[in-house]
């Protein structure tokens, strides 16, 4: 059975992604496993004691717990009881520790399917890719990561855009996309972004490569291909926002050279307003579809 994990510090832009998680895991026929990794209060140093816990650890605990359920229960009040509909089974899960240290704890024991995040904003790629929460685990994690920024979107799903740097490793990838795809009978876009000097003969054998295999382990036939020259990012990225509403952006965790370019701090800006949407970022870790 699928699971789709949802982290929640239970701040209005979690709660909010917890509810998208939850369309998503009607759509693919998915479970959801909420969780919240405890961290816990210490009172300022008291002379000649030490430092000691402000509440007891037990309580926080069980506090947690309840804060939880009572998210949860939201949840279920929001399952429309259609005939032949997928009802989602959702769980809670706590424990003591980083937010990374529960997460791995989680996947040692269940076969995640995703990972979702809720973010106050466009994410921002300078922080995913230079630190954060989200960076933390996507070190340690081989599960797909979608961070959903608290803005106004449409929950469907119409349009996919994948940036590749047609790497291998990018064929399961594409998969696994193509398996989100087809449940919302959305367009998946792959994007190539590449250096208009590197018009090689070598670069375009590979391209035409990369893309016969990704037409033959894919039976889908709303899967479309663009290659956007990018020495004028800024204009690859208007061209990518004018060709159609985009309703999820999926990209890779590690930093290529090419990659490297594409989010070079000093885009950072006009990347965000163009990615106000869910935004999936696999790890570099190549995982096949779950």
């Amino acid at each position: 059975m699928k699971t789709i994990l949802v982290t929640t510090d239970f701040s209005v832009p979690s709660e909010n992604a917890a509810h998208y998680a939850l369309g998503m895991a009607k759509r693919i026929g998915a479970d959801l496993l909420l969780c919240n990794a405890i961290k816990i209060q210490m009172e300022a140093p008291i002379p000649f004691q030490g430092t000691m816990p402000l509440h007891d650890t037990l309580t926080q605990k069980n506090e947690v717990d309840e804060q939880l359920n009572f998210l949860a229960e939201s949840l279920r009040a929001d399952v429309d009881n259609v005939k032949g509909a997928y009802l989602p089974l959702i769980e809670s899960f706590s424990q003591i520790g980083t937010l990374q240290e529960v997460v791995k704890e989680i996947e040692i024991n269940i076969q995640l399917s995703l990972i979702v995040m809720g973010v106050y904003s466009a994410p921002s790629i300078v922080k995913i890719f230079m630190g954060s929460k989200s960076q933390k685990i996507l070190d340690t994690t081989a599960t797909p990561i979608i961070l959903v920024p608290f803005s106004l979107f449409s929950p469907e799903i119409k349009r996919i855009a994948f940036a590749t740097d047609l790497s291998h490793g990018d064929i399961l990838r594409i998969q696994y996309l193509v398996e989100i795809a087809q449940l919302y009978n959305a367009e998946l876009l792959i994007v190539n972004f590449e250096d208009e000097k590197a018009g090689s003969e070598e670069l375009k054998q590979k391209t035409e490569q990369f893309i016969n295999v990704v037409t033959k382990n894919n039976s889908y036939p709303n899967i479309s291909f663009q290659d956007v020259k990018s020495s004028d990012l800024d204009s690859g990225l208007d061209w990518l926002s004018k060709y159609g509403s985009v309703d999820l952006m999926a990209m890779v965790h590690y930093r290529s050279k090419m990659l490297e370019r594409i989010f070079d701090p000093s885009h950072t800006r006009n990347l965000a307003s163009h990615i106000n949407i869910p935004l999936l970022v696999f790890p570099g870790i190549v995982v096949p579809p779950r």
